[in-house]
Protein backbone atom coordinates (compact mmCIF):
# COMPACT_ATOMS: atom_id res chain seq x y z
CA UNK A 1 0.00 0.00 0.00
CA UNK A 2 3.06 2.58 0.74
CA UNK A 3 4.57 1.37 -2.35
CA UNK A 4 1.29 2.09 -4.12
CA UNK A 5 0.87 5.59 -2.50
CA UNK A 6 4.77 6.46 -3.57
CA UNK A 7 4.15 5.30 -7.16
CA UNK A 8 1.02 7.80 -7.37
CA UNK A 9 2.46 10.20 -5.69
CA UNK A 10 5.18 10.51 -8.37
CA UNK A 11 2.85 10.25 -11.29
CA UNK A 12 0.77 13.16 -9.92
CA UNK A 13 3.79 15.08 -10.01
CA UNK A 14 5.35 14.21 -13.14
CA UNK A 15 1.10 15.48 -14.25
CA UNK A 16 0.79 18.41 -12.67
CA UNK A 17 4.34 19.94 -12.92
CA UNK A 18 5.00 21.79 -16.97
CA UNK A 19 7.14 24.38 -18.20
CA UNK A 20 6.22 27.62 -18.91
CA UNK A 21 3.29 28.06 -16.79
CA UNK A 22 1.95 30.92 -15.60
CA UNK A 23 0.56 30.20 -11.62
CA UNK A 24 -1.70 32.28 -9.27
CA UNK A 25 -2.16 31.92 -5.48
CA UNK A 26 -0.73 28.20 -5.31
CA UNK A 27 -0.55 27.69 -1.87
CA UNK A 28 2.90 26.95 -0.62
CA UNK A 29 4.86 25.43 2.73
CA UNK A 30 8.55 26.74 3.66
CA UNK A 31 10.61 23.08 4.23
CA UNK A 32 14.07 24.76 3.54
CA UNK A 33 15.59 28.26 3.51
CA UNK A 34 18.49 29.83 3.67
CA UNK A 35 19.47 33.96 2.90
CA UNK A 36 18.92 33.72 -0.87
CA UNK A 37 16.56 31.52 -1.65
CA UNK A 38 13.61 29.13 0.12
CA UNK A 39 12.29 25.50 -0.91
CA UNK A 40 8.60 24.82 -0.45
CA UNK A 41 5.96 22.08 -1.51
CA UNK A 42 2.86 22.22 -2.08
CA UNK A 43 -0.11 19.98 -1.54
CA UNK A 44 0.88 17.30 -4.05
CA UNK A 45 4.47 17.46 -2.44
CA UNK A 46 6.16 19.19 -5.20
CA UNK A 47 8.86 21.19 -4.61
CA UNK A 48 9.64 24.37 -5.73
CA UNK A 49 12.81 27.00 -5.67
CA UNK A 50 12.53 30.25 -4.93
CA UNK A 51 14.81 33.31 -5.12
CA UNK A 52 13.51 35.67 -2.66
CA UNK A 53 14.99 37.60 0.56
CA UNK A 54 11.59 37.97 2.12
CA UNK A 55 11.56 36.50 6.02
CA UNK A 56 10.12 33.46 5.83
CA UNK A 57 10.30 31.32 8.36
CA UNK A 58 10.36 27.29 8.60
CA UNK A 59 7.06 25.31 7.87
CA UNK A 60 5.24 29.26 7.12
CA UNK A 61 2.55 28.79 4.71
CA UNK A 62 2.10 31.52 1.88
CA UNK A 63 0.89 32.30 -1.57
CA UNK A 64 2.31 32.83 -4.34
CA UNK A 65 2.19 33.86 -7.53
CA UNK A 66 4.33 33.94 -11.09
CA UNK A 67 5.86 32.30 -13.73
CA UNK A 68 6.83 28.30 -13.12
CA UNK A 69 10.17 27.93 -15.25
CA UNK A 70 12.06 24.54 -15.47
CA UNK A 71 15.55 24.67 -13.63
CA UNK A 72 18.70 25.20 -16.10
CA UNK A 73 20.28 21.49 -16.08
CA UNK A 74 23.90 23.26 -15.47
CA UNK A 75 22.39 24.06 -11.90
CA UNK A 76 20.27 20.97 -11.67
CA UNK A 77 22.28 18.59 -9.79
CA UNK A 78 21.98 19.44 -6.47
CA UNK A 79 17.94 20.54 -6.86
CA UNK A 80 17.30 17.06 -8.34
CA UNK A 81 18.98 15.15 -5.14
CA UNK A 82 16.70 17.59 -3.26
CA UNK A 83 13.53 16.46 -5.76
CA UNK A 84 13.67 20.44 -6.85
CA UNK A 85 12.96 20.91 -10.75
CA UNK A 86 11.71 23.81 -11.37
CA UNK A 87 11.44 27.25 -9.80
CA UNK A 88 9.01 29.80 -9.60
CA UNK A 89 9.70 33.63 -11.11
CA UNK A 90 8.34 36.87 -11.40
CA UNK A 91 7.25 36.30 -7.53
CA UNK A 92 4.43 37.83 -5.38
CA UNK A 93 4.38 36.52 -2.55
CA UNK A 94 0.72 36.90 -0.11
CA UNK A 95 1.14 35.79 3.54
CA UNK A 96 -1.41 33.61 5.04
CA UNK A 97 -2.01 32.10 8.69
CA UNK A 98 -0.56 28.45 9.30
CA UNK A 99 -1.40 26.35 11.91
CA UNK A 100 1.42 24.20 11.77
CA UNK A 101 3.00 23.23 14.61
CA UNK A 102 6.07 23.44 13.37
CA UNK A 103 5.99 26.70 12.35
CA UNK A 104 5.38 27.95 15.73
CA UNK A 105 8.48 26.15 17.05
CA UNK A 106 10.88 26.86 14.88
CA UNK A 107 9.54 30.33 14.75
CA UNK A 108 10.19 30.67 18.18
CA UNK A 109 13.93 29.20 18.24
CA UNK A 110 14.81 30.97 15.41
CA UNK A 111 14.72 34.55 17.11
CA UNK A 112 17.24 32.92 19.90
CA UNK A 113 20.81 32.85 18.88
CA UNK A 114 21.57 29.55 20.16
CA UNK A 115 18.56 27.86 18.74
CA UNK A 116 19.35 29.70 15.31
CA UNK A 117 22.79 29.10 14.81
CA UNK A 118 23.47 25.85 16.93
CA UNK A 119 20.22 23.58 18.10
CA UNK A 120 18.78 23.84 14.41
CA UNK A 121 21.55 23.12 12.65
CA UNK A 122 22.79 20.43 14.13
CA UNK A 123 19.53 18.60 15.82
CA UNK A 124 17.23 19.13 12.91
CA UNK A 125 19.27 19.65 9.93
CA UNK A 126 18.42 22.90 8.87
CA UNK A 127 20.97 25.73 8.33
CA UNK A 128 19.93 29.66 8.03
CA UNK A 129 23.16 30.60 7.52
CA UNK A 130 25.58 31.04 4.49
CA UNK A 131 28.76 30.62 6.27
CA UNK A 132 28.99 28.90 9.75
CA UNK A 133 31.96 28.19 11.25
CA UNK A 134 31.39 25.54 13.56
CA UNK A 135 30.02 23.45 10.74
CA UNK A 136 33.17 24.30 8.22
CA UNK A 137 35.42 23.43 11.31
CA UNK A 138 33.56 20.27 11.94
CA UNK A 139 33.95 19.51 8.01
CA UNK A 140 37.61 20.03 8.26
CA UNK A 141 38.25 17.48 11.21
CA UNK A 142 36.13 15.23 8.90
CA UNK A 143 33.35 14.50 11.51
CA UNK A 144 30.70 16.57 9.87
CA UNK A 145 28.86 13.33 9.19
CA UNK A 146 28.51 12.75 12.61
CA UNK A 147 26.25 15.65 13.37
CA UNK A 148 24.25 16.43 9.84
CA UNK A 149 25.07 13.60 7.02
CA UNK A 150 24.67 9.91 8.32
CA UNK A 151 21.32 9.86 10.41
CA UNK A 152 22.55 7.64 12.55
CA UNK A 153 21.89 9.90 16.04
CA UNK A 154 18.05 8.47 15.07
CA UNK A 155 19.30 5.12 16.08
CA UNK A 156 20.99 7.01 18.99
CA UNK A 157 17.61 8.40 19.86
CA UNK A 158 15.89 6.11 19.80
CA UNK A 159 17.40 3.93 21.83
CA UNK A 160 18.03 6.08 24.37
CA UNK A 161 14.12 6.16 24.62
CA UNK A 162 13.74 2.73 24.50
CA UNK A 163 16.22 2.34 27.79
CA UNK A 164 14.69 5.26 29.50
CA UNK A 165 11.08 3.76 29.33
CA UNK A 166 11.97 -0.41 29.33
CA UNK A 167 10.40 -0.81 32.69
CA UNK A 168 7.14 0.87 31.43
CA UNK A 169 4.65 -1.58 29.65
CA UNK A 170 4.89 -0.66 25.28
CA UNK A 171 8.00 0.98 26.02
CA UNK A 172 8.98 0.27 21.89
CA UNK A 173 5.72 1.82 21.13
CA UNK A 174 6.36 4.52 22.90
CA UNK A 175 9.87 4.95 21.28
CA UNK A 176 9.23 4.61 18.11
CA UNK A 177 5.94 7.48 18.34
CA UNK A 178 8.50 9.90 20.36
CA UNK A 179 11.24 9.33 17.22
CA UNK A 180 8.40 9.30 14.50
CA UNK A 181 7.21 13.09 16.14
CA UNK A 182 10.77 13.99 15.92
CA UNK A 183 11.17 12.92 12.20
CA UNK A 184 8.06 15.04 11.50
CA UNK A 185 10.00 17.83 12.87
CA UNK A 186 13.49 17.30 11.05
CA UNK A 187 14.89 17.97 7.89
CA UNK A 188 14.43 15.24 5.39
CA UNK A 189 17.44 13.52 3.66
CA UNK A 190 18.03 10.27 2.28
CA UNK A 191 19.85 9.44 5.51
CA UNK A 192 16.92 10.90 7.62
CA UNK A 193 14.61 8.11 5.70
CA UNK A 194 17.32 5.77 5.94
CA UNK A 195 16.95 5.82 9.57
CA UNK A 196 13.55 5.89 10.54
CA UNK A 197 12.80 3.54 7.47
CA UNK A 198 15.05 0.87 9.66
CA UNK A 199 13.62 1.81 12.62
CA UNK A 200 10.03 0.94 11.37
CA UNK A 201 10.41 -1.86 9.99
CA UNK A 202 13.21 -3.76 12.90
CA UNK A 203 9.99 -2.55 15.00
CA UNK A 204 7.51 -4.54 13.15
CA UNK A 205 9.61 -7.77 12.63
CA UNK A 206 10.04 -7.36 16.45
CA UNK A 207 6.65 -6.19 17.62
CA UNK A 208 4.41 -8.35 15.58
CA UNK A 209 4.60 -12.26 15.99
CA UNK A 210 3.97 -13.37 12.34
CA UNK A 211 6.83 -11.16 11.08
CA UNK A 212 9.28 -11.94 13.82
CA UNK A 213 10.83 -14.46 10.86
CA UNK A 214 11.31 -11.51 8.80
CA UNK A 215 13.91 -9.86 11.51
CA UNK A 216 16.90 -9.61 10.17
CA UNK A 217 19.20 -6.26 9.80
CA UNK A 218 19.55 -6.99 5.92
CA UNK A 219 16.10 -6.92 5.15
CA UNK A 220 16.17 -4.03 6.81
CA UNK A 221 18.28 -1.92 4.81
CA UNK A 222 16.84 -3.94 1.48
CA UNK A 223 13.74 -2.49 2.18
CA UNK A 224 14.47 1.05 3.09
CA UNK A 225 17.13 1.02 0.13
CA UNK A 226 13.90 0.33 -1.99
CA UNK A 227 11.74 3.23 -0.24
CA UNK A 228 14.07 5.55 -0.07
CA UNK A 229 14.88 5.30 -4.30
CA UNK A 230 11.20 5.03 -5.10
CA UNK A 231 10.73 8.83 -2.75
CA UNK A 232 13.45 10.49 -4.89
CA UNK A 233 15.48 8.56 -7.26
CA UNK A 234 18.27 11.54 -7.55
CA UNK A 235 19.34 10.77 -3.60
CA UNK A 236 22.28 8.95 -5.13
CA UNK A 237 23.40 11.69 -6.18
CA UNK A 238 24.24 12.73 -2.40
CA UNK A 239 26.85 11.72 -0.01
CA UNK A 240 24.25 11.39 2.75
CA UNK A 241 22.65 8.36 0.29
CA UNK A 242 26.18 6.79 -0.25
CA UNK A 243 27.56 7.34 3.62
CA UNK A 244 23.99 6.14 5.10
CA UNK A 245 24.01 2.95 3.71
CA UNK A 246 27.20 2.06 3.21
CA UNK A 247 28.26 2.21 6.17
CA UNK A 248 25.37 1.23 7.79
CA UNK A 249 25.59 -2.29 5.93
CA UNK A 250 29.61 -2.44 6.59
CA UNK A 251 28.46 -2.01 10.06
CA UNK A 252 26.43 -5.42 10.35
CA UNK A 253 29.11 -7.25 7.96
CA UNK A 254 31.99 -6.18 9.97
CA UNK A 255 29.95 -6.94 13.34
CA UNK A 256 28.98 -10.70 11.88
CA UNK A 257 32.25 -11.43 10.64
CA UNK A 258 34.29 -10.54 13.72
CA UNK A 259 31.90 -13.02 15.77
CA UNK A 260 34.58 -16.12 14.18
CA UNK A 261 37.24 -13.94 16.30
CA UNK A 262 37.72 -14.72 19.99
CA UNK A 263 38.37 -10.68 20.84
CA UNK A 264 36.91 -8.92 23.77
CA UNK A 265 34.21 -6.56 23.17
CA UNK A 266 36.71 -3.63 23.05
CA UNK A 267 38.52 -4.74 20.65
CA UNK A 268 35.60 -6.00 18.63
CA UNK A 269 34.83 -2.24 18.63
CA UNK A 270 38.56 -0.93 18.04
CA UNK A 271 38.76 -3.27 15.04
CA UNK A 272 34.96 -1.98 13.57
CA UNK A 273 35.57 1.50 14.44
CA UNK A 274 38.87 1.43 11.84
CA UNK A 275 37.15 -0.07 9.22
CA UNK A 276 34.61 2.21 9.28
CA UNK A 277 36.68 4.85 9.20
CA UNK A 278 38.66 3.46 6.25
CA UNK A 279 35.63 2.97 4.49
CA UNK A 280 33.76 6.55 5.59
CA UNK A 281 37.28 7.86 4.32
CA UNK A 282 37.06 6.49 0.90
CA UNK A 283 33.21 8.00 0.28
CA UNK A 284 34.52 11.59 1.75
CA UNK A 285 37.50 11.72 -0.75
CA UNK A 286 34.98 10.70 -3.85
CA UNK A 287 32.49 13.68 -2.98
CA UNK A 288 35.12 15.74 -1.55
CA UNK A 289 39.16 15.67 -2.58
CA UNK A 290 39.88 17.67 0.79
CA UNK A 291 40.58 15.40 4.13
CA UNK A 292 42.08 15.61 7.11
CA UNK A 293 44.72 13.23 7.86
CA UNK A 294 43.72 13.36 11.90
CA UNK A 295 40.18 11.91 11.04
CA UNK A 296 40.71 8.73 12.77
CA UNK A 297 41.36 10.50 16.10
CA UNK A 298 38.99 13.16 15.68
CA UNK A 299 36.32 10.65 15.16
CA UNK A 300 37.46 8.70 18.88
CA UNK A 301 37.60 12.01 20.27
CA UNK A 302 34.32 13.14 19.16
CA UNK A 303 31.42 10.19 18.79
CA UNK A 304 31.21 10.26 22.34
CA UNK A 305 31.00 14.03 22.78
CA UNK A 306 28.24 14.27 19.29
CA UNK A 307 26.10 11.76 21.26
CA UNK A 308 26.26 13.24 24.35
CA UNK A 309 25.34 16.80 22.79
CA UNK A 310 22.16 15.82 21.02
CA UNK A 311 20.75 13.93 23.47
CA UNK A 312 21.52 16.99 25.75
CA UNK A 313 20.45 19.38 23.50
CA UNK A 314 17.04 17.77 23.50
CA UNK A 315 16.44 17.84 27.09
CA UNK A 316 17.37 21.10 27.76
CA UNK A 317 15.47 22.54 24.78
CA UNK A 318 13.48 24.38 27.25
CA UNK A 319 16.67 25.97 28.86
CA UNK A 320 18.29 28.36 27.24
CA UNK A 321 21.29 29.43 29.45
CA UNK A 322 22.19 25.83 29.79
CA UNK A 323 22.56 25.33 26.07
CA UNK A 324 24.43 28.31 25.98
CA UNK A 325 26.80 26.51 27.91
CA UNK A 326 26.83 23.43 25.97
CA UNK A 327 27.39 24.66 22.52
CA UNK A 328 30.33 27.48 23.97
CA UNK A 329 32.12 24.01 25.10
CA UNK A 330 31.37 21.98 22.05
CA UNK A 331 32.73 24.70 19.87
CA UNK A 332 35.98 25.14 21.74
CA UNK A 333 36.42 21.23 21.39
CA UNK A 334 36.20 21.54 17.84
CA UNK A 335 37.95 24.90 17.27
CA UNK A 336 41.26 23.16 19.24
CA UNK A 337 40.79 20.37 17.06
CA UNK A 338 40.51 22.06 14.05
CA UNK A 339 43.73 24.23 14.77
CA UNK A 340 45.86 20.96 15.20
CA UNK A 341 44.18 19.48 12.01
CA UNK A 342 46.64 18.77 8.85
CA UNK A 343 44.29 18.42 5.81
CA UNK A 344 45.54 16.23 3.30
CA UNK A 345 45.42 17.66 -0.64
CA UNK A 346 46.74 14.60 -1.77
CA UNK A 347 45.37 13.59 -5.62
CA UNK A 348 41.79 11.46 -4.92
CA UNK A 349 43.50 8.22 -7.14
CA UNK A 350 46.22 8.35 -4.99
CA UNK A 351 44.28 8.52 -1.38
CA UNK A 352 41.82 5.72 -2.58
CA UNK A 353 44.10 3.75 -3.47
CA UNK A 354 46.05 3.74 -0.31
CA UNK A 355 42.53 2.96 1.26
CA UNK A 356 41.72 0.12 -0.49
CA UNK A 357 45.06 -1.39 -0.11
CA UNK A 358 44.15 -1.19 3.30
CA UNK A 359 40.91 -2.11 3.61
CA UNK A 360 41.99 -5.54 1.36
CA UNK A 361 44.72 -6.49 3.05
CA UNK A 362 43.02 -6.21 6.38
CA UNK A 363 40.09 -8.54 4.60
CA UNK A 364 42.10 -10.89 3.79
CA UNK A 365 44.55 -11.09 6.89
CA UNK A 366 40.99 -11.23 8.69
CA UNK A 367 39.89 -13.78 6.28
CA UNK A 368 42.66 -16.29 5.92
CA UNK A 369 42.68 -16.24 9.90
CA UNK A 370 39.04 -17.67 9.64
CA UNK A 371 39.68 -19.80 6.36
CA UNK A 372 37.83 -17.18 4.12
CA UNK A 373 40.97 -17.40 2.47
Amino acid sequence: MILICILVKNLVQNFYLYENKEIANLNLKVISKNNNYLIAKDLFFNKYLLKTKENLNLYQSFQVSGVLEKIESNYSQYYLSENVKFQILNLKINEWKSYDLRYFFFNYLSQKHVYKNYVIPIIFGYSTEDKNDLFKNLNDIGVIHLVVISGFHFSLIYLSIAKITKKIDNSKIIAFSLIFIYFLFVKKSPSVYRSILMIFFGFVFEKFQKFKKWNNNYLEIYLAFLFVILINKYYVLKLGFWFSFVVVIFIHLINDFLKSFILSDIWKKVITFFLIWIISQILIIIFNKNNSLLSMLSLIIMAPVIEVLIISSLILIPFKFLLNYLYLGFEEIVNLISKVSVLAKIEFIYQSEILWTLLLFLIFIFGKKVKYC
